[in-house]
């Protein structure tokens, strides 16, 4: 992400505080046992160093992360998340410092799916079926 301030006097500064790339990296796969399945993930987020409109620095940071998500029915799935496995410290600009390491549940439901897959018609619109 790129900004860039523009000022009245005609000056302008691309030190917004923005970091140039954030985001997420990684491996994901699908797992079986007996009839129960899911999917593992182990990736890696984080986000560039950068320069605030006063000069200061701000380094990046990057933290290594692992989730594994469980099939609970067709709709409903639930995900364990360990996150910054690696506990190093760091602090995103103008931010509280990043949490230690941590545990994170998840519990998704999917309402729509089968409104979506079933619906009849032309191909307009955002949705093709």
């Amino acid at each position: 992400m790129n900004r860039t301030y523009d000022y009245a006097d005609g000056t302008s500064t691309k030190n917004t505080g923005s970091p140039t790339w954030s985001g997420d990296v990684g491996v994901r796969g699908d797992w079986d046992l007996k009839s129960t399945s899911g999917i593992w993930d182990m990736f890696v987020r984080g986000e560039s160093g950068n320069t605030d409109t006063d000069g200061t620095r701000y380094g990046g940071f990057d933290t290594l992360n692992l989730r594994r998500t469980v099939d609970l029915t067709d709709r409903v799935s639930m995900s364990v998340e360990l996150g910054r496995i690696l506990d190093r410290s760091y602090q995103a600009d103008d931010q509280v410092p990043g949490s230690g390491r941590n545990n994170r549940v998840f519990v998704t439901a999917t309402f729509l799916t089968n409104f979506l897959r079933q619906k009849k018609g032309p191909k307009t619109g955002p949705f093709h079926w």
